[in-house]
């Protein structure tokens, strides 16, 4: 397979998970991770492990809080052509559904 087979391969894994889908919908609208697992009733751990998944696929970048930021810690967003991919994915999926309902018509 080639490399770039590979990369769409691992990217559409990536975004095949519904959990991870709202994770980053809900990470463009400015929640932190505490907030999401709380939304998505998911285990802090659960949340972590896909958070991982999302910053090895470089969907998200992480960068670390100073000691002054009222929250500490780690900070989460989607990268920029990241955020362009998943919308033209979503967008393309939308169209593609909605041309298979307009055909049984």
């Amino acid at each position: 397979m080639s490399e770039t087979a590979e990369g769409i391969e691992n990217i559409l894994r990536v975004l095949g998970s519904r959990q991870r889908l709202q994770i980053i919908e809900y990470l463009l609208q400015g929640n932190n991770t505490t907030e999401i697992a709380k939304r998505l009733m998911l285990s802090k751990a659960t949340t972590s492990q896909h958070m991982h998944i999302l910053l090895e696929a470089r969907i998200v970048k992480k960068s670390i809080l100073s000691n002054q930021h009222p929250h500490r810690g780690i900070s989460y967003r989607v990268n920029d052509n990241a955020k362009e991919l998943v919308m033209s994915i979503q967008k393309a999926c939308y169209d593609f559904f909605n041309s298979l309902s307009s055909a049984e018509k």
